[in-house]
């Protein structure tokens, strides 16, 4: 559990940061692939050109084939 002690020793993590972290977890989860069934815009529940928009904002780049 977390204790204020605790908390002062988690370094937080900015909203870009974390989303970063997740759409590459997502990435891998499936194999990047991005759209599709079973791709990470559906995953993430996002239109795919929305997915591309927000991985070149967080500077990831599109996984090869």
């Amino acid at each position: 559990p977390l204790t204020p002690d605790s908390i002062k020793d988690i370094t937080p993590l900015t909203l870009a940061e974390a989303e970063r972290g997740h759409i590459l977890a997502t990435l891998k989860a499936t194999h990047g692939r991005i759209k599709g069934k079973g791709g990470a815009a559906e995953l993430l529940r996002l239109n795919p050109s929305t997915l591309y928009s927000r991985m070149r904002k967080l500077n990831i780049s599109p996984p090869r084939p």
